[in-house]
């Protein structure tokens, strides 16, 4: 009796015109559009959270005198957001009419090959964000203000043509760790906004996967 209806269901889900079980399609079909429909929209709400940080921390970043932060922000974030759109457009191009298995499963096939893309861009993404902001501070009046102090508190401090030697070490130390790190912080941020997404992705995909074995 089991397996006649588990044949039955998966009949009903390999077979769109098959008679038996027809509300299976529906089923799977609303759950893979509510899927794929609700990470596309929280994608677009991120890229658009990324463009005006980029035009807000840019605008900030120069009124206080660190245009050169302003503008390693504004680059950085604005690259990302054009790499986004670009995935964005291969995602909205992904073929609505095939049946829902085919159709879930090329969006998974989607958001994993854009995570690992993302994951290889963040790994230099961070460093360089890093390196911006630092040399950005430091090139500015802020950072000769901030120097000036330290060498009136500790006149030993060590330096090199005006930099402190265990300074530069230490920020090129924390660079290397942020870019040995990159990959796993930005998994970490895309379950932290996408996790529930993701795990109900994961458990359509293993349901359709058991229906058609």
């Amino acid at each position: 009796m089991e397996k006649a209806i588990e044949a039955i269901w998966q009949e009903g889900f390999l077979d769109d015109k098959a008679p038996i079980a027809p509300k299976l399609n529906d089923l799977y079909n609303q759950k893979s559009s509510n899927i794929v429909d609700k990470m596309t929209h929280m994608f677009k709400i991120n890229l658009r959270a990324l463009a005006a940080f980029a035009i807000v921390a840019l605008i900030t970043c120069v009124a206080v005198g660190l245009p050169y932060v302003g503008a390693t922000l504004f680059t950085l974030f604005a690259l990302l957001v054009v790499v986004g759109k670009r995935d964005l457009r291969s995602l909205e191009a992904i073929d609505k009419g095939v049946n829902s298995y085919e159709y879930i499963k090329a969006f998974n096939n989607w958001l994993k090959g854009n995570i690992a893309r993302f994951s290889m861009i963040y790994r230099f993404f961070y460093p360089v964000l890093f390196v911006g902001i630092v040399l950005g501070l430091w090139f500015s009046h802020h950072g000769e203000k901030m120097l000036k102090k330290v060498i009136e508190i500790r006149p030993e401090i060590y330096l090199v043509d005006g930099v402190p030697v265990y300074w530069a070490l230490a920020a090129v130390a924390c660079t290397g760790i942020i870019a040995l790190t990159a990959p796993a912080l930005y998994r970490f941020d895309m379950k932290l906004v996408y996790g529930n997404i993701m795990k109900k992705l994961d458990e359509i995909l293993a349901d359709m996967e058991e229906l058609r074995n």
